[in-house]
């Protein structure tokens, strides 16, 4: 589909750019670099002994934040390398518990984010926001890790602001940097967001996609069975079966603009196996229109028996849809009205279960909007992997969708709320329907 973005400028407050291309940086002076590989807008830390000096000290004792998109490939020199430092303020990747750390005072104080929050081998975009009393917010991808802490009191700095390093070269980095920047003020968490969405998120179809289904592009009818080609977006199963794949006679019916109609018999299977979608965090979207007042209607589900899903009950005299992230209520539940079949209308439905510590949280979004969210879903468990995966319908091919729906998909990641007004935006809204 080869989706792109309006360009989303920097924050304002930006008083130091280095994006590692021909030094295009928002500051007084150029990098002095040592035993760092400049490729196409990037920069390589060889984990012994590279070191980027800025030639200025752009961190202080103020307001701060500091943004870093990073290729990690390992911990660093001493399983500690110093991802920026001025010799006071630092923050460094530490193979103990694999996590960052950050101080405002050569660790006298530290903040950190959580255990397991940095993997070798990942990419991360990372932003540490610090007050002038210290107080100090990590966000990892998007979201926080870890809990807000002091950082302790800010102490000047008494070097150069040094990247990939400390000034004496002896705590280097390992890895690939994209994107650094330094701004003179705190960033909110909806910019902390804009910024992810702008650096990683470029085009989510079908790219960053588990599954996107263009199925219009990739019907065809055998005579006998009716198909949809290999490899849409990412799935890599031997194809994706219109019903049950064996018995199942009735079929959606396909639509202009990559859409279906189902009439509650219907289903779409893909028996692509998802085997560790229960200790992940993973997005369902879609653009629906329920048509008649069927109980348990089901979008999408991820299970081989039971009740367990996303499901929808049609309310007849609410107009309600619900939403559920295990076998009923108690399990996670979030109601949206005005958004059943008496509506007569489309809408975007974005289902997201975010995996936290020890729980699920859902979160429901109607039309790029959040409406309900339940912190506390039960969601599903490990024993409840090597599933298939169906829209429409419940595991068992019954409970069938009673509407349309348009483009579906899957992927395994917590959308940002900038993510998903811009799948709103850039996807469903120009299907013009």
């Amino acid at each position: 589909m080869g989706l792109t973005y309006p360009k989303i400028n920097p924050p304002e407050g930006l008083v130091f750019r280095e994006q590692f291309t021909t030094n295009t940086y928002v500051a007084d002076n150029g990098l002095t670099l040592t035993d760092v590989t400049i490729g196409a807008g990037n920069a390589v830390f060889n984990g012994t002994t590279s070191i980027a000096d800025t030639g200025k000290e752009y961190i202080g004792v103020g307001d701060i934040s500091v943004e870093i998109l990073l290729d990690l490939t390992g911990y660093g020199e001493a399983n500690t390398g110093y991802l920026v430092s001025n010799d006071q303020f630092v923050i460094v990747t530490n193979d103990t518990n694999d996590t960052l750390n950050v101080t405002s005072n050569f660790f006298g104080n530290s903040a950190n984010a959580a255990t397991d929050a940095i993997k070798a081998g990942n990419t991360y975009h990372i932003v540490v926001t610090r007050v002038a009393a210290g107080d100090t917010t990590i966000y990892i991808n998007g979201m926080v890790s870890g809990t807000p802490a002091s950082s302790g009191t800010p102490v000047a700095g008494t070097t150069n602001m040094i990247i990939g390093n400390r000034s004496n070269g002896t705590r280097t980095a390992d890895g690939t940097m994209y994107e650094f920047n330094v701004y003179d003020r705190v960033l909110t968490a909806a910019e902390v967001s804009d910024r992810l969405t702008q650096q990683t998120f470029k085009e989510p179809i079908p790219e960053f996609s588990e599954i996107w289904l263009p199925l219009k592009s990739h019907y065809y009818d055998t005579g006998t069975s009716k198909e949809v080609t290999t490899n849409l977006g990412n799935i890599n199963s031997d194809q994706v079966r219109w019903g049950d794949g064996s018995t199942t006679t009735t079929y959606p019916t396909l639509l202009e603009n990559n859409g279906v109609y189902m009439d509650t018999t219907d289903s779409i299977r893909i028996p692509q196996v998802l085997s560790t979608y229960a200790t992940e965090s993973y997005t369902f979207c879609a653009l629906i229109k329920p048509i008649g007042n069927v109980a348990n209607d089901y979008l999408f589900t991820l299970k081989t028996a039971g009740s367990l899903g996303i499901s929808t009950y049609l309310n007849s005299t609410t107009n309600t849809m619900v939403f559920f992230a295990n076998s009923g209520a108690a399990a996670g539940q979030v109601d949206v009205t005005n958004m059943g079949p008496a509506a007569g209308l489309y809408h975007i439905a974005c289902v997201i279960e975010y995996k936290g510590a020890s729980d699920y949280d859902l979160f429901v979004y109607k039309d790029g909007i959040l409406v309900g969210s339940d912190l506390a879903a039960t969601g599903f468990t490990a024993s409840e992997g090597n599933v298939g995966f169906t829209i429409g319908c419940n595991e068992g091919f019954v409970n069938s969708w009673a509407g349309n729906i348009f483009l579906p998909i899957f992927t395994r990641q917590a959308l940002t709320p900038t993510q998903i007004k811009w799948l709103k935006e850039y996807s469903y809204n120009s299907l013009n329907i």
